[in-house]
């Protein structure tokens, strides 16, 4: 599978080309740096860095977090319009799901096969799923944390439901346990904008909420229920 990759990069040095403040979702702050987009392959064994992007944040004043003093005083360079460099600083300000999947084809065409593709919630939209999916018509699937959002999904009896009334509906009549996980979970099929998904709930025993894990594979073994129920962890 691919794995996508969202790193803080942090630096000190406020000359830098291009340095700026980018938020850290782990300390909720805005820290010096940048953040670094990775296109890692997993064969089951090992993970290899395949493609990589580096990113900034304008911010809503949309100079960096950084005053003018501060960025007259980093570091500029003229770049050919052609040359690899120059387009390098163009994906600093790119929109980062636009990227990934950019990264992804290009993997494929170099002859870099996957069965899906590994991703944290911030990706997992509605873009996303349809770029994914549309690559090699359909071969490669989405696996990726959702946001417990209002979106909505067309459930088998033709209601349109978001995340909350899916568990309250559906809880008592296809809730599951899991003893090795310690977990409650829930499995439900559905359409999401033209596209078939199926949602995994899942809540271990002292957690007070869901998390969501959404994947375009709608048919699979009670191996893959395990191997999903590790993918949450992972993330949790």
């Amino acid at each position: 599978c691919f794995i996508i990759d969202d790193t803080l990069i942090e630096k000190t040095g406020k000359t830098i080309e291009f340095i700026g403040k980018v938020f850290d979702h782990i300390t909720k702050k805005y820290l010096l740096g940048f953040k670094m987009l990775v296109l890692g392959y997993w064969d089951g064994k090992s993970l290899i860095a395949t493609d990589f992007s580096l990113h900034s944040e304008k911010g809503k004043s949309g100079n960096h977090g950084m005053s003018k003093k501060e960025q007259k005083k980093q570091f500029h360079k003229n770049r050919p319009i052609k040359s690899p460099s120059r387009k390098r600083v163009e994906e600093l300000d790119e929109k980062k799901t636009e990227v990934v999947i950019a990264m992804i084809k290009r993997a494929v065409k170099n002859g870099l096969m996957v069965s899906y593709v590994l991703m944290d919630s911030w990706f997992t939209n509605d873009n996303m799923i349809k770029s994914i999916r549309a690559i090699k018509q359909g071969a490669i699937h989405l696996l990726g944390m959702c946001k417990m959002d209002g979106r909505k999904y067309n459930v088998k009896d033709g209601k349109e439901l978001n995340s909350h009334q899916i568990i309250t509906r559906y809880e008592r009549r296809k809730g599951k346990y899991s003893r090795k996980h310690k977990s409650h979970y829930i499995t439900v099929v559905a359409d999401y904008k033209g596209e078939a998904v199926k949602l995994f709930y899942i809540k271990y025993h002292n957690a007070k909420e869901w998390k969501l894990l959404l994947t375009t594979i709608v048919y699979f073994t009670r191996k893959v229920y395990q191997y999903f129920i590790s993918k949450v962890y992972h993330f949790n």
